[in-house]
């Protein structure tokens, strides 16, 4: 637990300050993570709100006197993370916000399996938000499992579209078409 500045307790969600994370990893490698070639846009935008820590956070909800549930999504977001990545091969993948932040940049040598990471990095963010919402708005659960084939379907699409336009992609929609 840590302090916020009314000195209440926050939850383990809370985030180390991106101005520790970026001297160790740096704008420009921070950009590259969120606004590259392969990215869905609207998760590449979502991922660049929560980077900033601009997106509201149970903490932050809490805060605001919001009625949510204050069950956190850590351990479905790291389910889903787990099972994206076992798919990709990395089979013991950080979990926790600012060591994935720290990981992915060197995680893969190889340029499509990059693209692959990162576009799933951005879907998990994008899909676990929107399990977020349905909770907090529609009171409806989604398993990790259905979570997974979520972002798996969404990442594959994108990865056929990219191949359809430029053939050099076939290695990145390779990255997505092993079996569950």
């Amino acid at each position: 637990m840590r302090k916020d500045r009314d000195s209440k307790e926050t939850s383990k969600c809370a985030l180390i300050p991106l101005d520790v994370i970026l001297p160790r990893i740096g704008t420009q490698k921070l950009d590259g993570l969120v606004w590259h070639k392969a990215r869905i846009h609207k998760h590449a935008f979502s991922t660049w709100l929560f980077v900033l820590d601009r997106n509201p956070t149970l903490d932050r909800l809490l805060r605001w006197g919001c009625d949510v549930e204050q069950t956190c999504l850590l351990c479905v977001s790291a389910e889903v993370w787990r099972m994206v990545l076992a798919l990709l091969h990395f089979p013991t993948p950080p979990t926790s916000w600012n060591s994935i932040l720290l990981w992915l940049p060197g995680a893969s040598n190889d340029k499509f399996m990059r693209l692959a990471l990162l576009q799933a990095w951005q879907a998990c963010i994008y899909e676990i938000w929107r399990e977020r919402n349905r909770r907090f708005h529609d009171g409806i659960s989604f398993s990790p499992t259905k979570i997974f084939h979520l972002v798996r379907s969404v990442v594959r699409i994108r990865a056929q579209s990219l191949c359809s336009r430029n053939s050099d992609y076939v290695s990145l929609l390779l990255c997505w078409s092993s079996p569950p």
